[in-house]
């Protein structure tokens, strides 16, 4: 049965209306390979070759929405649907295209065709990272700096609206859905959409007519709607046809029609997920404009036709691209006459210029450091509900730009990983086989999927650098990364991989009891010679059901048989690794030959490990991340520049409190990090001559508030020598550390990325929680070592850190 408020009437639907048509293979078309990307030339001289027939034919008049008569000519063209009402149905959904090093849109032309200054947009990034590879291998120079990016398909139809052309990459797997739908053909012109109309319906009063760009997702809402219809019996549901053919039916058909009513779902997401998300934006955009304290400083209004979410990660990165942008547009020509040429197009220019400068955000943050690439360069995946975690897409405003740039195969490594873990990770028959076989008593032998389950230990920041440790041993051994959440973490971080969960199940049997003594760990394995390194590989399904990797406070000082390739080769044998580890071990990962070559491809930079690795998967919780909003906005952003200070005592060397602020203020003085006080409450002769004083934010982290206490007093009293205005703040002072309470470690989150958010940071040298916050900012901090045991000081107040 159709669900509730559902419309069944076929003959409504514009596709059954009019199905988009059926397209026949001219004579000298061929079948599609099975894996088009194979050869890339061959496959976008395809797609430009049939748009060719598209740009000089004209298209057939297409018939009207049946049951639905058409009035008068002029009264149809002035109830056309306005080009901002069809970008608005395609709201959200993102494809990939290429940039240059300096944000160029990297353009297509085809000696063949005559074709020029064609946008090509991918479906699948994985399809723009061909291209990226293509554009390198020919044209190295122009290909320096090359990176993919994505934008949302409404923002595409826009600029094609202003005069720019692209063409669409589809997915090949959509290709291959669609051709088994309309069987006899042998090729399908465009990018396949598919349309049930057992899926209709009305919300408020609103008609929605669901429009799906993967096969997979429309047969998964068809399942929920339609209780009698499985398997085959689907397919009989499915309507399908091509997206520029719709988009064109929109185009020329009036209000009312039925064609207004179509709306674009993009893919992994389901209709009521999507409507709620384009609810709740338009929520965000009215409560910004009416002065909302969560709103961006400085964001401007923005119009529905230019949808994003707050902040808006593909809408944002549109706007990298159109702003960045000088439109000296690339064209890359593909085939053996390949030759590069540069254009330049300044009315074009200042179209786009003048229509997309309401879509940037005008905030401090923004203009200082660069538009927001609010996917991270490629290492984050769109496909999320940014509404389920506010900080994936948000935390990267504030960061400075990074100075570490993304290298390609990290990215193509870590779709490869998210691959793998849907397939692999909870829930899936894959991961029901693993625990059958973890069950047995005995490891399988070359099983499909293995695991390594990473159990916590120490503090937060001992816990966020051996995560990020163990999920690079994962990346590097082809192992699923699953984390014990016990209560005081639950739900601290996001779900980092798309589509599946990295959280252990709860009826897991082996989270406890672990130490350097455990019978199941390798290195007691070895002695006990249950596990051999010298036996030749042995038989695997021999082996026991798992191993205990014991890392602890490792401090390099590594342990016999920890890194050893011998050993490592003994731990690929297990299907199922319990680790425990309170250290950031990926540095000795480095001293393994047998991982080098790797670690050199995805991190180029050894200082961009935890950098890059740390802003993929550390996502803070919603409440972790409204103490970070709040805080941050309420306090922090509207100073010129923010200057971090954390203070940890080190237990097994106490220091007073007079010694320590000494050393943050002789810190703070030798490098300028803080202005001089003048004695006085009198500004006197520093006063700005504008009158408007540089203000200067100084945020204090520590368990202890009488650094703040100390630090505020003097600033509150006294002016400064220069005239600057310096404001203290300190988010929270616990006295104690209490990792056992999840309260108290979503404000240590907080605080960790608060201070990555400073323009300079100071440090206490041995702190892992200082360590984490100025690696994931990309910051060389200033760190305070340790003072000498007899003297207590330290004769040296700070070191500006290497990396």
């Amino acid at each position: 049965m159709p669900p509730p408020d559902s419309t069944s009437t076929r003959s409504s639907l514009p596709l059954a209306a009019t199905p988009m048509s059926d397209p026949t293979p001219s004579p000298t078309s061929a079948a599609p390979p099975p894996n088009p990307l194979a050869a890339a030339s061959s496959f976008l001289h395809h797609h430009l070759s049939r748009l060719a027939s598209h740009l000089t034919a004209p298209r057939p008049a297409l018939a009207a929405v049946a049951a639905r008569a058409p009035g008068p000519q002029g009264a149809a063209l002035s109830l056309a649907l306005a080009p901002d009402e069809v970008a608005r149905s395609l709201t959200g959904t993102p494809v990939f295209t290429v940039c240059n090093s300096n944000n160029e849109f990297v353009l297509v032309s085809d000696p063949a065709t005559g074709l020029r200054s064609l946008g090509l947009l991918c479906f699948r990034s994985e399809d723009a990272d061909a291209l990226l590879s293509h554009v390198r291998t020919r044209q190295p120079v122009l290909g320096r700096g090359a990176k993919v990016v994505p934008i949302t398909l409404d923002q595409v139809y826009m600029l094609k609206a202003e005069g720019i052309a692209f063409r669409f990459l589809p997915d090949p797997l959509q290709i291959k859905n669609a051709l088994e739908l309309k069987s006899g053909l042998t090729a399908f012109d465009g990018v396949p959409v598919f349309q049930s109309d057992l899926l209709v319906v009305k919300k408020q009063k609103k008609r929605y007519c669901p429009i799906y760009f993967q096969k997979e997702d429309i047969e998964r809402e068809l399942t929920r709607a339609s209780k009698s219809s499985r398997g085959s019996a689907l397919s009989k549901q499915i309507m399908v046809g091509s997206l520029e053919d719709v988009l064109k039916k929109m185009e020329i058909n009036e209000r009312n029609s039925g064609w207004d009513d179509l709306i674009f779902i993009p893919p992994g997401k389901s209709l009521n997920q999507h409507i709620d998300e384009i609810a709740t934006n338009a929520w965000r955009r009215r409560a910004s404009a009416m002065g909302s304290v969560r709103a961006i400083h400085g964001e401007r209004n923005l119009s529905p036709e230019a949808e994003k979410r707050r902040p808006s990660g593909l809408g944002t990165v549109a706007a990298v691209f159109l702003l960045a942008l000088p439109l000296l547009l690339v064209f890359f020509l593909f085939g053996d006459r390949a030759v590069a040429s540069i254009a330049a197009d300044s009315l074009v220019w200042q179209r786009v210029k003048s229509r997309s400068s309401g879509n940037a955000s005008s905030s401090p943050d923004a203009e200082a450091g660069g538009a927001h690439d609010r996917l991270l360069g490629g290492l984050l995946s769109p496909y999320f509900d940014a509404a389920k975690c506010l900080s994936r897409f948000e935390a990267s405003r504030r960061w400075k730009p990074s100075p570490f740039p993304v290298s390609p195969y990290l990215v193509e490594k870590l779709r490869q990983y998210e691959a793998r873990h849907r397939r692999c990770g909870p829930g899936t028959a894959s991961y029901r086989e693993a625990m059958a076989q973890l069950m047995s008593g005995r490891n399988a032998d070359r099983g499909e999927c293995r695991y390594v389950v990473w159990l916590p230990l120490q503090g937060l920041g001992n816990r966020m650098l051996s995560v990020v440790s163990t999920f690079l041993y994962a990346l590097l051994t082809g192992r699923v990364l699953l984390v014990h959440e016990p209560p005081e973490i639950e739900g601290l971080f996001c779900e980092p991989f798309p589509d599946t969960s990295w959280v252990l199940p709860p009826d897991f049997p082996y989270t406890g009891g672990f130490s350097a003594d455990t019978k199941e760990s390798y290195v007691n394995m070895l002695a006990n010679n249950i596990v051999r390194y010298d036996d030749g590989g042995g038989d695997a399904s021999a082996l026991p059901a798992y191993v205990y990797f014991h890392l602890e406070q490792i401090s390099l000082r590594l342990q016999k048989h920890t890194f050893c390739e011998e050993d490592h080769r003994v731990l690929h044998r297990f299907n199922w690794m319990v680790l425990r580890s309170d250290s950031y071990f990926a540095v000795a990962l480095f001293l393994m030959p047998m991982y080098r070559g790797e670690l050199g491809r995805m991190f180029p930079a050894k200082g961009s490990v935890f950098h890059h690795l740390g802003r993929y998967l550390l996502h803070p919780g919603n409440r972790a991340w409204g103490i970070v909003e709040r805080f941050y906005d309420g306090y922090l952003a509207g100073a010129d520049e923010r200057l971090g200070i954390q203070v940890r005592i080190a237990p097994f060397l106490p220091i007073t409190f007079e010694g320590m602020y000494e050393q943050i203020t002789r810190c703070a003085r030798e490098h300028d990090l803080l202005p001089q006080v003048t004695g006085t409450s009198e500004l006197g002769a520093a006063r700005p001559s504008n009158g408007a004083a540089k203000v200067k934010a100084v945020l204090v982290v520590s368990l202890k508030p009488e650094y703040y206490d100390k630090l505020h007093s003097v600033y509150y009293t006294n002016a400064t020598a220069t005239g600057e205005v310096v404001t203290v703040f300190q988010p929270s002072h616990d006295q104690d550390q209490h990792t056992e309470a999840l309260a108290h470690n979503e404000r240590a989150l907080a605080e960790i990325f608060l201070l990555s958010y400073s323009d300079r940071l100071v440090t206490t040298g041995f702190s892992t929680f200082g360590y984490v916050a100025h690696s994931l900012a990309g910051l060389r901090p200033w760190l305070l070592p340790l003072p000498d045991r007899n003297t207590m000081r330290a004769q040296v107040a700070c070191t500006l850190a290497s990396s």
